[in-house]
């Protein structure tokens, strides 16, 4: 196998150089979109070597128009079998799949070349359960997690005659009512267990103190990747993708403190650290009036919190305008279905979005 390249640099000379020419000398009226998106660690620019093993190697979408997909999808899809290269840059260009549905690169033409023949329309069916209008409903953009709505917009695209990118920039990230009240929920979650961690750990409970410890921290970055306007990944690049934020510069090692620390003490002092780090943040944002930047303590008890000093998520409530979210934010806040659920089968289970729309 030759020297790893990254798959989506890979994808691009892939579709220029082997893909593109075979468009143009058999189908050079066809309009077409190419891209390399939707899931894959590739598509995020975090796959290494080890990525190789599945669901990898030289992969381009080719997106059609709904009119013109059923009279091409196997002509078009017949002459990359046929012309393409049995190997690109000594990478196989077919693909043979594994037990499990992944995808692995076979010799020969073995399996299938990985250039995907769709319509965009079809493509977000998949990875969304739906296709979203120009403007997607507040319940949709809640019924969806982060990651999925990361899969539509993180990649490449290498020629859009179709012009994908315009629609989905429709979609490119939460509107502002939304984005309120996913930060709300956030902070009402750290509230709920900002004075816990010490709690547990005062009456000698460290085992529980750090699994609280480590819910609260996981909170906070998810509070992050809000603060900075992007969608968060799964679980896999969560920490990576955060370690790219600015505010990570400051508070990534606060938090990493937060999970090495022994003694309620010394994890308070760091966790403290840490909310007055996203609550400087905050302020800096200005959504809300300014809120205190030092913690308070819990009730007059030795055990330092936030959220019960600042009152952060009932100021960003307050603050929204959109009245189908405001509607939404009269309950307690849940935010959306990656903040009060990390079950990958629920997550993943796109028949499940329109119950999780009853939620709202």
């Amino acid at each position: 196998m030759p020297e790893f390249i990254p798959g989506k640099e890979l994808s691009r000379q892939f579709f220029f150089e082997a893909v593109e020419p075979i468009l143009a000398g058999s189908y050079p009226d066809l309009q077409v979109s190419a891209a390399r998106i939707g899931p894959g660690s590739d598509v995020l620019g975090f796959d290494t070597e080890m990525s190789m093993d599945h669901d990898w190697g030289p992969r381009v979408h080719l997106f059609l128009r709904d009119e013109d997909l059923v009279e091409h999808i196997r002509p078009v899809g017949s002459a990359m079998r046929s012309a393409l290269p049995t190997e690109f840059l000594g990478f196989p260009t077919f693909h043979a799949e594994h037990e499990d549905g992944t995808t692995f690169m076979a010799a020969g033409r073995e399996g299938r070349p990985l250039v995907e023949i769709t319509t965009f329309d079809r493509f977000l069916e998949e990875v969304l359960g739906f296709v979203p209008g120009p403007s997607p409903t507040p319940k949709q953009w809640l019924s969806v997690p982060s990651q999925s709505w990361l899969s539509t917009q993180a990649g490449a695209i290498f020629r859009d005659d179709l012009g994908i990118q315009a629609r989905r920039a429709g979609f490119d990230y939460y509107p502002r009512g939304v984005w309120l009240y996913l930060l709300a929920s956030q902070w009402s979650r750290v509230g709920e267990e900002e004075h816990l961690v010490a709690r547990a750990g005062y009456v000698g409970d460290e085992l529980g103190a750090r699994l609280i410890a480590s819910r609260l921290v996981r909170d906070l970055m998810r509070i992050s990747f809000l603060m900075a306007r992007q969608f968060a990944p799964y679980p896999k690049w969560f920490g990576s993708a955060f370690r790219r934020l600015p505010i990570a510069r400051e508070l990534g090692h606060l938090l990493e403190a937060v999970l090495a620390a022994k003694g309620w003490q010394n994890r308070q002092s760091a966790l403290s650290q840490a909310f007055e780090c996203a609550a400087r943040e905050h302020n800096r944002l200005g959504l809300t009036e300014p809120i205190p930047e030092a913690c308070g303590t819990f009730f007059g008890r030795p055990f330092q919190v936030i959220e019960l000093t600042g009152g952060i998520a009932a100021k960003l409530l307050a603050q929204i305008e959109d009245p189908e979210v405001a509607e939404i934010a009269k309950r307690r806040p849940i935010g959306a279905i990656d903040t009060f659920s990390d079950s990958t089968d629920l997550l993943c289970d796109l028949t499940r979005r329109s119950a999780v729309e009853n939620l709202y």
